[in-house]
């Protein structure tokens, strides 16, 4: 068995959290035995005791209590992994990542840090994940992006999230969210899911939803999301969506439903998913839509070219911030029933071959078996 501790920043699930909380039941199966530091309580924490993980309760952002210093965290880090004694330490965010590295480098722990994210760092920060012996990019663009910025490409290597091929399949899944919004079955619902903030490109969906009813007045626009950031160009933005999805021309037919539970079943009622945004390493929903047979249309950033690398693997790509582009595409797929069907398809296969989450462990596991065979035991390598 391999004792692996793993950091988590957020209590939420967001992305990068339920892409751990898929892989690691998998990753039990393989000879891992997990620890979990994570907020606690919370729904993370929550879903791991479900899985019958061992999780410890810390908050990367409160020691004791109160705000504290990077030294004082960075001390706390150092205890668990003093208290839970792991051949291995993973580092589930880039804020992990960057707060773990000076540690274990110091320790002569074996370390992953994960970048699930694309931001601009400083020197130190580079400097800081450098100090892990690998580091897991979740598309080659992330890959590419801090390549350019510094981090050590040697380190560096890609590890693509896994899906739940059973949990996320084609199948009929009647018409409830059509009876909650009280709209006939054949309505055609356009679905968004991310969290509520101008990187997930909002505003440009319900601009374009201006035009698509142009064409098809009867269509719908349901986003699912919650904005999390109090910063006030976030509530600001928030603002701003919900006036202009009470705009004469759209009022009625915008949906904001909040965090839901069910977005495996919604994805089977969806017409097409829509995904606008204007960065995104490698989006969940973008394989949670492929996996589960519905058509997607969103932009070409970040990883989203490697899900959907041709015409037939189950997406259609548009430019950034093209409102105009974006509706003519979701325009193009109401208007063609079959192509809707075939792209569903594709994106099924495009999930199977590639996307699978015993695959993605898989992955972990062969880096973690190397990591800590031998050789690598003693702290990074500078």
């Amino acid at each position: 068995m391999i004792r692996v501790l793993f950091f988590c920043e957020f209590g939420i699930r967001n992305g990068g959290e339920n892409s751990l909380l898929a892989v690691l039941p998998h990753l039990v199966q393989m000879g891992v035995e997990p620890v979990v530091a994570a907020p606690s309580p919370s729904e993370v924490a929550q879903q791991l005791q479900a899985l019958g993980i061992q999780t410890i309760a810390w908050d990367p952002k409160v020691v004791k209590g109160h705000l504290d210093s990077v030294a004082e965290r960075r001390k706390l880090i150092q205890q668990l992994i003093e208290t839970v004694k792991p051949r291995l330490v993973h580092a589930n965010s880039l804020s992990m990542g960057r707060l773990s590295g000076p540690v274990v480098s110091q320790m002569g722990v074996v370390s992953v840090g994960h970048l699930r994210d694309m931001m601009n760092l400083s020197r130190q920060a580079i400097a800081d994940l450098n100090c892990h012996h690998r580091l897991l990019a979740v598309s080659d663009a992330t890959r590419e992006w801090y390549c350019q910025r510094g981090v050590d490409s040697q380190r560096l290597q890609v590890v693509y999230n896994g899906i739940d091929l059973e949990q996320f399949a084609p199948r009929t899944a009647g018409s409830t969210l059509h009876q909650e919004l009280g709209l006939p079955a054949a309505t055609p619902i356009l679905g968004g899911v991310g969290q509520i903030g101008m990187r997930k490109g909002w505003d440009v969906v319900i601009k374009a939803m201006q035009q698509i009813r142009q064409q098809f007045p009867e269509v719908h626009l349901t986003i699912v999301g919650e904005r999390h950031s109090q910063k006030q160009e976030a509530i600001d933005y928030h603002r701003q969506l919900t006036q202009l999805a009470n705009q004469s021309e759209l009022k009625g037919h915008v949906h904001f439903l909040g965090r839901r539970d069910d977005i495996a079943c919604l994805l089977n009622q969806w017409t097409l998913l829509v995904h606008p945004a204007r960065q995104e390493p490698l989006g969940r929903v973008l394989l949670e839509a492929a996996a589960s047979g519905c058509p997607v249309v969103a932009t070409e950033v970040g990883g989203t070219r490697e899900i959907f690398p041709g015409p037939s693997d189950g997406g259609l790509l548009v430019s950034v911030e093209s409102s105009e582009e974006l509706a003519n595409a979701v325009c193009r797929l109401l208007s063609a029933p079959e192509l809707l069907s075939s792209l569903g398809a594709g994106g099924r296969e495009r999930a199977i071959g590639c996307f699978g989450v015993s695959r993605s462990a898989a992955e972990l596991m062969q880096h973690y078996r190397a990591l800590t065979s031998g050789g690598t035991s003693t702290g990074a390598s500078k």
